[in-house]
């Protein structure tokens, strides 16, 4: 009887667990804005990681210059093309793509941060 309330009580704590998971794969993330009329569909992660765009929400969120941004674009186009190569090497493993685009995107990053101001 003991094992059969604690079966009970598992099986009802992973559902509850699951059920949260998997309504929020189903639902539309907040953060995703709509497309102007007559734009065509954008898919996968290419949208949010446009280089431009990136470029543009930093300089939005971080005040930066002209010149700033140039070289924030630049840095994020090359981030792109690094991460195109990697992820196009079908000779590596899953593993050892992600953890190259990781150290990429770390390398960018690091980079972005050298150029900012004390106060950005």
């Amino acid at each position: 009887m003991l094992k059969n309330w604690i079966l009970a009580l598992t099986l009802a704590g992973l559902t509850c667990a699951a059920v949260p998971a998997v309504v929020a794969q189903d639902a539309p993330s907040s953060d995703q804005q709509a497309a102007p009329a007559g734009a065509p569909p954008e898919r996968g992660h290419g949208a949010r990681f446009d280089p431009d765009r990136r470029a543009e929400m930093l300089t939005k969120r971080l005040n930066l210059s002209a010149d700033q941004k140039n070289k924030v674009s630049d840095i994020f186009k090359s981030e792109q093309e690094q991460m195109k190569k990697i992820n196009s090497d079908a000779s590596a493993s899953q593993q050892d793509r992600r953890s190259k685009m990781m150290e990429a995107h770390k390398a960018s990053s690091d980079q972005v941060r050298a150029m900012l101001n004390f106060d950005q």
